[in-house]
């Protein structure tokens, strides 16, 4: 997994902490009628959960009172049952045609217990961004050891060349890096020039390059060595390319 992978899932597991956050607090019976207050109350409709605002309208003719109209008043009883048995603490009115949920006006003691409850909404929120966060830097710190690069890093390379009887200035080495699906490149590749840093004992020839990937991904990558000498109509003929 590359590194803009991990801060894409880390983003969307944020995005959904923070909606159900966002849903808890909608919850929250504040005293004042609310239709968000509906949303977490699922209905038994022919055997599947339905929210109360797919199956009726709601209004709200004032501050304190919300007015359910099921399209179908078969399920009239259903979505009573259903608000009762929710945690919203509101008393259902069925009077056959609609259902009225009254909201009175929150006491000091309820008060309390709604900053209480936000709090702790708060928090299970909180904790749920720090153990993504966490583990995002987890994934981060693998990749790193497995040699993955971050944004903006660099990755030196040697190779190390047997010219035979061709002379220093007759070969031209270069690495060739790019997005690829680990076999094949998938977009033109980079291509950079590799430039001679020592000799060794058996005529062998070592050449570095430092190479910065200009794009994220995962990325393949090949070293070439080419004759570059006179008369030639091309240094990348195929027949005198060496890949390692």
């Amino acid at each position: 997994m590359s590194i803009d992978d991990i801060k894409a899932q880390a983003e969307e597991r944020m995005g959904k902490a923070l909606s159900a956050l966002h849903e808890n607090f909608s919850s929250v019976r504040t005293g004042r009628a609310n239709a968000m207050a509906l949303d977490r109350i699922k209905v038994d409709y022919y055997g599947v959960p339905t929210p109360v605002n797919q199956m009726a309208g709601v209004k709200t003719p004032d501050a304190h009172m919300l007015v359910i109209e099921p399209w179908d008043k078969t399920t009239l009883k259903a979505i009573e049952k259903a608000i009762l048995e929710s945690d919203l603490g509101v008393t259902p009115s069925n009077d056959g045609t609609v259902i009225r949920l009254p909201f009175p006006a929150l006491t000091e003691e309820r008060r309390r217990e709604l900053v209480k409850q936000c709090k702790a909404y708060s928090e299970e929120a909180r904790v749920a961004i720090r153990n993504i966060r966490r583990d995002a830097n987890s994934a981060v710190e693998k990749c790193i050891k497995e040699d993955s690069l971050l944004d903006g890093q660099s990755l030196h390379v040697a190779v190390t060349v047997h010219p035979g009887s061709m002379k220093l200035d007759e070969l031209l080495v270069q690495l060739v890096a790019g997005p690829g699906d680990g076999s094949t490149f998938t977009e033109t590749p980079d291509v950079v020039e590799m430039q001679p840093e020592s000799e060794g004992v058996d005529g062998t020839m070592t050449f570095v390059c430092t190479y910065t990937p200009s794009r994220s991904g995962i990325h393949v990558y090949g070293v070439r060595v080419m004759p570059c000498t006179e008369g030639l109509s091309s240094p990348l003929e195929t027949r005198l390319v060496l890949w390692g």
